[in-house]
């Protein structure tokens, strides 16, 4: 049996992790790469398709998505590790469909059961307001039985609260519904920032754009999943518009349709597809197809001149990495005004807009490609944002807070 290491803490760290292509898992490699240098991992980790024999030791894949058993098979390797502190991601759909996500709190209720220290990163949070039949439609749940299903929501939510020795939410506006919709105690909520990966880039922007063919042109950037909630219907018919007081730009969509979504996202792609051949801008926009390998991420965004947000998502409060992305490399920034961007100030870091309103959106591209002065102003200002967030400060506060828990 594992023991602790030069008596570092010992940390069980469950989640999704890489090859796994999804946010929480290329949140979690960050975090526990940092976190390895002040503590003792092991990490839970799910079986992947792609996963080869490059894990690194301290990873085991163990547990599968969609499985009735996951809750069991990860406590029984959580308990044979010996950890001190648990500490667990937690995103609706991370561990399966609707039905199998809802089997979830069975987990931290074992852990506790064994008087296991349990800490969970809630990476979304949904008001309760939102929990309406248009929302579940929208999710692939249907409109059947919403009723239920809303129940089902604000029960599995309560007992996640309830069972954890502590909880993490990336923004106040997360705690602060936790606390006034499903009654969680204050002192159990730990605002940590989702983590900024700051570092300079290698290549020039001329180089990036170069390699991208996109030599000479303005370029704009949808970057991240492609499904509902990420409004690029919006910016697709902001585009005309765009093209028309600046013809020599290019939008460069880089990314495609997420692994734990496949039949709505697929749809979403679907309409994507025909709004771009309806609007006649096929010749204007160049996209990847794919998901980005982790490498070629700075070349996408160093080859930007201005990187969009026109996100229409606001049922569920969540941080985004793709937020801290392009704040870590500067650049300046035209964003929906959601949950996910509650952090920034419109005309200081970046140029906010209405979310579903491509005429607004259009007049914000367009406001920054003729500004040159005000491009390198919001960049400045986002960066200084990304700095404050860098994961050798999250990983600090997480790893306070690993000893807070343990102590008690």
């Amino acid at each position: 049996m594992p023991s602790r290491i030069d008596g570092k803490l010992r940390v069980g760290f469950v989640s999704s992790f890489p090859p796994t292509k999804c946010g929480v898992a290329s949140y979690s490699a960050r975090l526990v790469r940092e976190l390895g240098k002040r503590a003792d991992l092991v990490v839970i980790a799910d079986v992947s398709q792609d996963e080869g024999l490059n894990d690194p030791p301290y990873v085991l894949r163990v547990w599968r998505r969609n499985s009735l058993f996951y809750p069991f098979t990860i406590f029984w390797h959580v308990i044979r590790q010996r950890v001190d502190v648990v500490h667990i991601q937690h995103e609706y759909l991370l561990y399966g469909d609707p039905y199998h996500s809802g089997l979830f709190p069975i987990l931290p209720l074992l852990l506790r059961l064994l008087d296991k220290k349990v800490v969970i990163t809630m990476h979304s949070v949904v008001p309760r307001k939102s929990l309406t039949p248009e929302f579940f439609e929208k999710y692939g749940i249907g409109r059947r039985f919403s009723t239920l299903k809303k129940l089902c929501t604000i029960a599995v939510t309560k007992m996640i609260g309830f069972f954890a020795s502590t909880l993490i939410v990336h923004n106040k506006i997360s705690k602060e519904t936790l606390i006034r919709d499903y009654r969680f105690k204050p002192e159990k909520i730990h605002v940590i920032p989702h983590g900024v990966e700051v570092k300079e880039t290698n290549i020039t922007q001329r180089e990036a754009k170069r390699k991208l063919g996109l030599e000479g042109l303005n370029v704009l950037l949808f970057f991240g999943f492609i499904k509902p909630g990420k409004g690029l219907e919006h910016l697709i018919k902001a585009l005309p518009k765009i093209l028309k007081e600046h013809p020599n730009t290019k939008l460069l969509i880089a990314g495609g349709g997420h692994p734990h979504v496949d039949e709505w996202a697929d749809s979403y792609a679907r309409k994507i597809q025909d709004l771009i051949d309806q609007l006649g801008v096929k010749d204007a926009i160049l996209m990847t197809g794919g998901f980005v390998p982790e490498e070629d991420v700075p070349i996408y965004i160093t080859a930007a001149d201005i990187c969009i947000m026109p996100y229409d998502q606001n049922e569920i409060i969540s941080a985004s990495g793709v937020l801290q992305i392009y704040a870590s490399h500067g650049k300046p920034l035209v964003a929906a005004k959601v949950y996910q961007t509650s952090e920034l100030t419109h005309g200081v870091n970046a140029l906010l807009v209405p979310p579903k309103d491509p005429n607004h959106l259009s007049q914000a591209v367009i406001k920054l490609l003729s500004n040159t002065e005000l491009k390198m102003k919001l960049g400045r200002s986002i960066r200084r944002l990304a700095e404050e967030n860098g994961w050798k400060n999250v990983a600090k506060k997480t790893l306070n807070l690993y000893k807070e828990v343990a102590r008690r």
